[in-house]
């Protein structure tokens, strides 16, 4: 008969944790996508992708994605996958708070702390208000467009709020 081996209260010896270390690492491949690869590509590819009038736009738009989204959202990815293997031990609790606090420092990144602000190049937004306006425009003129995404982004921020909160709870109960 095979013996019972635990670490930090977790069953390293049944099927259950084989079953739980697939599924934590499906996980983790469907979040590693979306919250590290995309803002990676559209960092590469955004520039290709629009036509070459619209370079000075590019390094604007690409300027709203964060340069360390894609490394936050590889630590989600990763901690979503320790999550799932560790439910039940006692590392499961400082995982959870990881988790929470990687997870809202994803969001406020992605939302720019609330105000994602596009500064468009002055020969740029020269050049859009000469032709709304129909009249020459001097170039020194600066566009800026910025949004209050504040409330979405605690709306947001909330769930993962909550999550580092049961982890707290969790790492503090005392259980036998």
């Amino acid at each position: 008969m095979v013996g019972k081996h635990n670490i930090w209260g977790l069953n390293i010896s049944n099927v259950g944790l084989a079953l739980r270390a697939v599924a934590g690492a499906l996980l983790a491949a469907l979040l590693f996508v979306p919250l590290s690869l995309l803002p990676m590509a559209a960092r590469a590819i955004l520039p290709e992708l629009l036509p070459s009038e619209a370079g000075a736009l590019t390094g604007a738009l690409v300027a709203l994605i964060h340069p360390a989204l894609p490394f936050i959202g590889a630590a989600v990815a990763l901690l979503s996958f320790l999550l799932v293997l560790l439910r039940g031990s006692r590392a499961y609790g400082p995982a959870t708070i990881a988790f929470g606090l990687a997870f809202m420092a994803y969001i406020l990144l992605a939302f720019s702390f609330g105000s994602p602000s596009l500064a468009l190049p002055p020969d740029l937004a020269a050049q859009a208000v000469q032709q709304a306006l129909g009249m020459p425009v001097e170039a020194g003129v600066e566009l800026v467009a910025h949004a209050d995404l504040t409330g979405l982004m605690l709306v947001l921020i909330a769930p993962f709020a909550l999550t580092a909160i049961k982890g707290i709870l969790i790492t503090t109960s005392r259980r036998p």
